[in-house]
């Protein structure tokens, strides 16, 4: 994270978070490389989307490794509601605590459509086991 100025110390941040049709393989993948917090987040996931899936969130998001069919099969399993929601939620809240862990916090939330479910969870009224 660079820091190119000195903020206003008045200033508000605001955080908004998309809907569904904004994800894609590999997104924060090159995060969960650099920094535990997106890892343990995608981890995280995992355990709670385990019995609904019966397979790993983050095997399917942050594959970078794939090509031709499996790259095809595994693009078209993102774009399915029981893949895209979690795997956005994840990328989302993943992000924010990589934030957070660097002392950014927004003074206000927003999302668009699903992205409604990530200001929640940030904001503490929704648990990411409940989201």
């Amino acid at each position: 994270l660079i820091e190119t100025k000195p903020v206003d110390p008045d200033a508000k941040l605001a955080h908004m978070y998309p809907g569904q049709g904004s994800q894609y393989l590999g997104m924060t993948l090159d995060l969960a490389q650099r920094y535990g917090v997106v890892n343990s987040t995608w981890a995280e996931a995992d355990e709670i989307m385990r019995p609904v899936i019966q397979d790993s969130l983050s095997r399917l998001v942050l594959s970078n490794d794939l090509t031709g069919a499996d790259l095809e099969a595994a693009q078209r399993r993102l774009t399915q509601t029981e893949y895209t929601q979690p795997a956005m939620l994840t990328a989302d809240l993943a992000i924010d605590r990589l934030l957070a862990a660097h002392q950014i916090r927004p003074d206000m939330v927003a999302g668009h459509s699903l992205g409604e479910y990530a200001a929640l969870m940030v904001s503490g009224i929704l648990s990411f086991q409940d989201a």
